[in-house]
């Protein structure tokens, strides 16, 4: 059986109070959610009903505080605060997310048993304000370049 490569900072603790940066992929990259117009992002149903499972994620676990997010056509990247060390995980936020969203996206596209999103993900501790400042902006700008993204599967074609 082939192993994971782990993902998280050996021996930090993730349900300590902190910003985080993640980003998750939908399986096989698969553009599901709509599309780049103009440099912005143009939901379709089924993005408007995953990036409402984001909104809400608050309801469910109120010790956790969104930032700027997008979605794009086959990826997701959002900043998250845990208020509380030991209320909640990133690892318990993004399950949460990507358990939810896949069941809603499962409903809005009458599915069963589907796969949503990639069994990994990727989360960068925010060490600071430049820190902070740099994810921002690059959350605010990634629709704008589409064209040079890595998960831009014309890139691939290439």
């Amino acid at each position: 059986m082939e192993r994971r490569k782990r993902q998280r900072l050996a021996g930090f603790d993730y349900a300590q109070t902190g910003t985080y940066f993640i980003t998750v992929n939908t399986a096989d990259r698969a553009c599901l959610f709509g599309q780049i117009a103009q440099g912005t992002m143009q939901l379709n149903t089924f993005g408007e009903a995953v990036a409402g499972c984001w909104r809400d994620l608050p309801r469910a676990m109120p010790a956790i505080v969104l930032h700027e997010w997008v979605l794009m056509p086959n990826h997701f990247h959002g900043l998250v605060t845990l208020e509380a060390t030991g209320k909640h995980s990133l690892p318990d936020v993004v399950r949460t997310f990507k358990s939810v969203s896949t069941r809603v996206a499962n409903q809005v596209r009458n599915t069963v048993g589907s796969t949503l999103w990639h069994r990994s993900d990727y989360d960068q501790i925010v060490r600071n304000e430049t820190d902070l400042d740099r994810i921002r902006q690059y959350i605010v700008d990634n629709p704008a370049k589409w064209d040079q993204d890595e998960n831009n599967p014309v890139r691939w074609q290439a």
